[in-house]
């Protein structure tokens, strides 16, 4: 299989973070409405998609090295599409970011409710073990001795 253009790449680079950026959008939603379900399987895809944005990056290592030099090489119109594509690419990689630190916040507020809601049941159990024991009946023979 030959390995297409780097132009197309970059492409196909740019529709992977734009898809990144919609997942991390969508998380945020299902953050907000407490759909964990939703957000478990999101994630996965969301893996996956980060996964195959690495891989072309990674594709796409050496033109960026020498961006200047690869850029100049191409004809006027692939050169400012070029351009353009990369920075969508910078865009939807900065709005990633910034749906990731609200979704981010969002988790951070649900674990220390969580926290406070664990320390809530345990200082509840303690309560209750506490009353259990200070209102234990006495034990009361079962037989009452006849010797004196």
């Amino acid at each position: 299989m030959s390995q297409q253009p780097w132009p197309k790449q970059l492409e196909g680079l740019a529709e992977l973070n734009h898809r990144l950026a919609r997942l991390a959008q969508t998380a945020l939603v299902l953050l907000r409405n407490d759909d964990l379900d939703g957000l478990d399987k999101l994630w996965r895809e969301r893996g996956r998609v980060a996964a195959d944005a690495a891989a072309a990056h990674a594709r796409l290592g050496g033109v960026f090295a020498n961006w200047e030099r690869e850029v100049a090489a191409l004809p006027l119109a692939q050169r400012e599409s070029a351009v353009r594509l990369v920075e969508q690419v910078r865009a939807n990689a900065n709005q990633t970011l910034e749906l990731d630190r609200q979704s981010i916040e969002l988790i951070e507020g649900y674990k220390a409710e969580t926290k406070a809601q664990m320390e809530r049941m345990d200082t509840g159990r303690r309560l209750i073990s506490a009353y259990g024991q200070a209102n234990k009946p006495a034990s009361v023979p079962l037989r009452v001795s006849t010797k004196g």
